[in-house]
């Protein structure tokens, strides 16, 4: 495995492109393709339409949507903080999460949906909490999770239609408050514009993020909500493969 890079403060992806159009190399070392697969049997009782009903703060399984969930993990393999991917993948297997994959080293896994079409939301809150309370168990630290679905993820990518030196995307816990909106307004500059959409919001610099200003800048603190960045390039190629 490859030795762990300098901790980015604002996420937990190094900007490595130096156009959009240009992917990422960052390869999981669990397969040659960035992609781990645990596949979990259909009979499973936590995923059956039969099974005993859900715990509190457990996701629901008795609808299950054909799309999948994408969830993006806070701050691993980053600053000697390591976890396998493979290992994530099988915790979240055995937790009852099916066909479960994983693309990069940078904390990002995919599941069948165990959404259905009303309360979409809601159900992306229990799968967030139901994945981190899994890896606590696992690795003893709550690793913060962002959840979105494989459709959503798709519309976020075609949204963005600006080209920069390098263009990334932070996935938020939380919506934002005007309060919020106005303190991110007030980060961008001539070099690094802001734009807000929904739970995200996208940086494009005209610099590598790590010559940014913004750089040093822990959105986090500045904003007070639970953020984790991901390049562009990662969010589409995650579509291509899986969508």
């Amino acid at each position: 495995m490859a030795k762990a890079k300098r901790k980015a403060p604002v996420g937990d992806e190094p900007a490595t492109t130096k156009r959009v159009t240009r992917s990422s190399t960052t390869a999981d070392a669990t397969a040659a393709d960035g992609t781990a697969n645990v596949k979990v049997a259909a009979a499973s009782s936590s995923i059956q339409a039969s099974a005993a009903p859900a715990k509190a703060g457990r996701v629901s399984t008795t609808k299950r949507s054909s799309s999948k969930t994408v969830v993006f993990l806070r701050g691993v393999n980053v600053s000697g903080r390591v976890h396998s991917m493979k290992s994530i993948a099988e915790a979240l297997g055995e937790a009852g999460f099916a066909n479960v994959a994983t693309f990069l080293a940078s904390g990002n896994v995919l599941f069948d949906s165990l959404l259905d079409d009303e309360g979409a939301a809601t159900a992306l809150v229990a799968v967030e909490r139901q994945v981190e309370d899994t890896l606590e168990e696992l690795f003893g630290s709550r690793i913060p999770v962002f959840a979105r679905s494989l459709d959503d993820v798709a519309q976020l990518g075609q949204r963005i239609v600006k080209t920069a030196t390098a263009v990334n995307v932070a996935l938020l816990k939380d919506e934002l408050t005007s309060g919020q909106r106005e303190t991110l307004k007030a980060l961008s500059t001539d070099a690094d514009e802001l734009e807000l959409l929904d739970k995200e919001f996208v940086w494009y610099s005209a610099t590598k993020m790590s010559e940014s200003p913004l750089f040093k800048v822990s959105f986090e603190k500045k904003l007070g909500v639970s953020v984790t960045v991901r390049n562009v390039n990662t969010l589409r190629r995650i579509v291509a493969k899986f969508g």
